[in-house]
């Protein structure tokens, strides 16, 4: 090569010939000292005749690589992106940056404010999903997509035509955003397509558009209400999915053999008497509006989910529901408006049921209705509110849901030995001290109101998981946690000291909620902890609190802004996340050798210079506040966020 070569000319040529490895950059040494990109091979004492050049792969530096994109001078120029995997957040402003991608880039993200052209931009060739935001607009015609892109996925704002568009051959799932309302008649859509999705605003006929015959699963937003009387519909379509506006007639729609799961939106009420619904099909829901009868419905034998809506007032006495349903809900258990109260009482439920689930209208007595011995999981609706103290539950039951009206006792019931989670809704607030819980129970969860004492309670000792709800603010001084519990959870309104509870030795996950600010200083965590959260409102120090040793995982609030100097973190701590209010400098603070993530809030602004940060550190994350120098700050990373940016090194 001629002396007069630049160094980046040489440089490039080299990378070309060398396989490229993600999550490392390419480092040419000329001698000790790197090669340099802007001088020429003589200006860097390099002979006429031969030289001896050493590559080497290192890690790539994000620090840099962020730099770049956002317009800073580096060194290495764009080089300092090759070995980036991931990129995300890229703003408008940063377009000249992108014109030149590294070849290792699987992921690109654009930001919500990005909206420019990209016909001079030159995809990697490994590029393998490509996500725009909200804003972008711009056609793609004369857009060079890569070839081997297998995810595109469009945000709210574009709507453009994509006829002349070239859609890479290897393109698995495509999916539009929220204004997309274009024909796809002349549109070539690859031939190994899998999923297709349309946003909120699509309503154009399919009639003329030749889909994939590989396309497994196509769902329509909220506007779409076209015929499919001429659609072809591929053979190989898994999953079929309507939005809300779609009411059209399906007697003369050839629904193909392989569809497993047919799901309709809000407004659909068409009878199905005429339908040949596929003898595969094993999920169908029918949307809040339907009120037609099911007598004269095939279901398909192999049907294992049905679900209807609110609306649905028909009786199912004549319906013959398939011998092997496995899943059966009546009505949405959280819509308002019509609501299907039918009694279940001279109803025959599938032998085979296993899920039961009762919507928001529903009100009626349990007590003579037969509830099949394979039942597993019960869920009553938003108005339920009767007493099973004559209900025979199943002895097959695992899990029992209440939602937001009941609020019985539950002194005189028996609850099945199988069941294994207890959760209730909203306005439950009865005493559980003459409650006696199953053994087996290990997931309990109250609802928004409950807030009685635990003091004479006998909760399982088999329980695991532990959630209250909203209200619950009591204090547990005297409660028996079992010594099985695992996870415990606080609603937004607990406030009350640990420090006389005895926590289980065996507890994991420790979370708070909202408005907890208690002084953990003389409370005994126990040592098998893994993970610590706190809600918005704490804001104490831990200087005096005994953090243990097996501690993974601790997340602070929005509120808290407490020094670190002299709070003894824990040796084996992994992730360190603090909120948005939190704006204090870490020069004297030890962060633990072990530290893999470390986040900051908002209003985090604190210079870097003498804060040594752990070289086990793999993902650091700024918010949009940060705005200090990061010079110096070279780190083994794999991922570092900054101002929305973020760049990625590991697949």
């Amino acid at each position: 090569v001629p002396t007069s070569m630049l160094g980046r000319e040489l440089y490039q040529m080299i990378s070309e010939r060398l396989p490229m490895r993600p999550g490392a950059r390419l480092s040419v040494q000329n001698g000790s000292s790197p090669l340099s990109l802007r001088l020429t091979l003589k200006q860097q004492g390099m002979p006429a005749a031969s030289a001896t050049l050493s590559c080497v792969y290192l890690p790539v530096n994000l620090l840099a690589a962020w730099k770049y994109l956002e317009g800073e001078k580096v060194d290495d120029e764009e080089f300092v992106l090759r070995g980036l995997t991931h990129i995300a957040g890229v703003e408008s402003r940063d377009c000249d940056e992108i014109l030149e991608l590294p070849n290792s880039l699987q992921h690109l993200t654009l930001s919500n404010s990005f909206d420019d052209s990209l016909t001079r931009v030159n995809f990697p060739r490994g590029l393998l999903q490509l996500n725009f935001g909200d804003c972008f607009n711009q056609s793609l015609n004369g857009v060079v997509l890569p070839k081997g892109l297998q995810v595109l996925s469009f945000g709210d704002s574009f709507n453009k035509r994509l006829d002349g568009v070239t859609l890479p051959r290897s393109l698995q799932t495509l999916t539009f955003g929220h204004s997309f309302n274009q024909s796809l008649v002349d549109v070539d859509l690859p031939k190994g397509l899998q999923v297709l999705s349309f946003g909120r605003s699509f309503n154009k006929r399919l009639d003329g558009v030749t889909l994939p015959r590989s396309l497994q699963t196509l769902t329509f937003g909220h506007s779409f209400n076209q015929s499919l009387v001429d659609v072809d519909l591929p053979k190989g379509l898994h999953v079929l999915s309507f939005g809300d506006s779609f009411n059209k007639r399906l007697d003369g729609v050839t629904l193909p053999r392989s569809l497993q799961t047919l799901t309709f939106g809000y407004h659909f009420n068409q009878s199905l008497d005429g339908v040949t619904l596929p003898r595969g099909l094993q999920e169908l829901s029918l949307g809040s509006s339907y009120n037609k009868s099911l007598q004269g419905v095939t279901l398909p034998r192999n049907l294992h989910s049905l679900t209807v809506g609110n609306n649905f007032k028909k009786s199912l006495d004549g319906v013959t529901l398939p011998r092997g349903l496995k899943s059966l809900t009546l009505g949405r258990l959280c819509d308002t408006g019509l609501q299907f109260k039918q009694s279940l009482v001279s109803q025959t439920l599938p032998a085979s049921l296993q899920d039961l689930a009762l919507g928001s209208g529903f009100n009626q007595s349990l007590d003579r209705v037969k509830l099949p011995a394979t039942l597993q999981n019960l869920t009553l609706g938003e108005s339920f509110n009767r007493s099973l103290n004559g209900t025979i539950l199943p002895a097959s039951l695992q899990c029992l849901t209440f939602s937001n009206d009941f609020n019985q006792s539950l002194d005189r019931l028996t609850l099945p030995a199988s069941l294994r989670s207890l959760a209730f809704g909203c306005n439950f607030n009865k005493s559980l001290a003459g409650t006696t819980l199953p053994a087996s129970v290990q997931n309990l969860t109250f609802g928004h109101c409950f807030n009685q004492r635990l003091d004479s309670a006998t909760l399982p000792a088999s329980l695991q998981n532990l959630t209250f709800g909203h209200c619950f603010n009591q204090s547990l001084d005297r409660v028996t946690l079992p010594a099985a519990l695992k996870h415990l959870t606080f609603g937004d309104i607990f406030n009350q000291s640990l420090d006389g509870t005895t926590l289980p030795a065996s507890l994991q996950t420790l979370t708070f909620g909202y408005d907890f600010n208690q002084s953990l200083d003389g409370t005994t965590l126990p040592a098998s902890l893994q993970r610590l959260t706190f809600g918005y409102d704490f804001n104490q120090s831990l200087d005096g609190t005994t953090l243990p040793a097996s501690l993974q995982t601790l997340t602070f609030g929005a509120d808290f802004n407490k020094s670190l100097d002299d709070t003894m973190l824990p040796a084996s701590l992994q992730n360190l996340t603090f909120g948005d209010g939190f704006n204090r400098s870490l020069i004297w603070a030890t962060l633990p050798a072990s530290l893999q993530t470390l986040t900051f809030g908002y209003d985090f602004n604190q210079s870097l210079d003498g804060t040594t940060l752990p070289a086990s550190l793999r993902r650091l994350t700024f918010d949009h506040n940060f705005d200090q120098s990061l010079y110096g700050v070279n780190l083994g990373l794999e991922e570092f966020c900054c101002r929305g940016l973020l760049v990625r090194s590991s697949r």
